[in-house]
């Protein structure tokens, strides 16, 4: 006769191995199942995570690809990416939920966060700030890392499959970051910010696979926060304080459907909720968005 003690041990175990290999990335409560790719050297990580992503279809995992030297990175509007070799550029695969939705603009904000608190813990020691929605930049504008959320190709029930793109300067030396001002079809930025890295501003030749691994991390465990706590517990009060351009005159643009939009605007603040920006107009008038991108009037084109 089989005991019952058995036979209860039995259904916990199958329960709890079933759990393992069904329960979504977001739900569960171990860490969760990566998928990884390393290149040498690739053209761009965002592109073969859209091939990786028709070959696993299991919202249970996240995908990720990377390389340390990317020779034809993807940035925003389709710019190029500067990523000299040794640098570290990642690609992300993950599905979110689809009634949560309304989240993927904070969940921008919140890549910027898990970016700074792993780069904190390899000697990072100056705050670094959000420039909304998508960088990650110095008190005095210099660009260390960059965010591109792109859509999958293929939606599964009761999920969007999700591409997140980020470029961290890790061993970048000044020699590579003033080539890469000088030469504008390199520019990270549309309108040339300046670069810096974790070693100009740490002295540091840090291992980006080590970075990459305390990234992944940190990601996985905002995002489960994100969707489960919401955008107003943990992070709004951190992005609020370390909002690029508080206070300051900016010009804001968003490439629409059928025209580029482009104003001067004053950044007040993030929206609780959602993480969307908050301006006033020339005229005092609070306006609010959920798209674009924001630039320093100095470095107006």
């Amino acid at each position: 006769m089989i005991k019952k003690s058995f036979v209860l041990e039995v259904f916990f175990l199958s329960f709890f191995y079933l759990s393992c290999f069904t329960t979504p990335w977001h739900e569960q409560d171990t860490p969760p199942n990566i998928q990884d790719r390393y290149f040498p050297v690739v053209g761009s990580t965002q592109e073969e995570m859209k091939t990786l992503f028709l070959k696993n279809l299991n919202p249970r995992n996240v995908l990720r690809v990377w390389t340390t030297d990317q020779t034809e990175g993807k940035g925003y509007e389709s710019r190029s990416w500067y990523c000299p070799k040794g640098n570290l550029a990642a690609s992300f695969g993950i599905f979110w939920p689809s009634h949560r939705l309304d989240l993927i603009s904070a969940a921008q904000l919140v890549t910027g966060v898990s970016i700074i608190e792993a780069l904190r813990k390899f000697g990072l020691k100056q705050d670094f700030y959000l420039r909304w929605p998508n960088d990650i930049i110095s008190k005095d504008g210099r660009k260390i890392a960059g965010i591109l959320f792109e859509p999958g190709e293929i939606s599964i029930e009761r999920y969007a499959p999700l591409i997140i793109g980020i470029g961290i300067n890790v061993k970048m030396t000044e020699e590579e970051a003033q080539k890469g001002q000088r030469q504008p079809e390199i520019k990270q930025d549309a309108m040339g910010l300046p670069f810096t890295s974790l070693f100009m501003e740490s002295g540091i030749m840090e291992d980006p696979s080590r970075i990459l691994e305390e990234l992944t991390q940190e990601l996985v465990q905002n995002f489960r926060t994100l969707l489960i706590h919401t955008f107003r517990g943990k992070f709004f009060g951190f992005i609020s304080s370390h909002l690029a351009y508080k206070g300051q005159e900016v010009i804001y643009k968003d490439s629409g459907k059928n025209a580029v939009e482009e104003e001067n605007l004053t950044v007040v603040d993030i929206g609780p909720k959602d993480g969307r920006i908050i301006f006033l107009d020339e005229k005092g008038r609070r306006r609010e968005r959920i798209t674009g991108r924001i630039f320093p009037q100095h470095l107006r084109s």
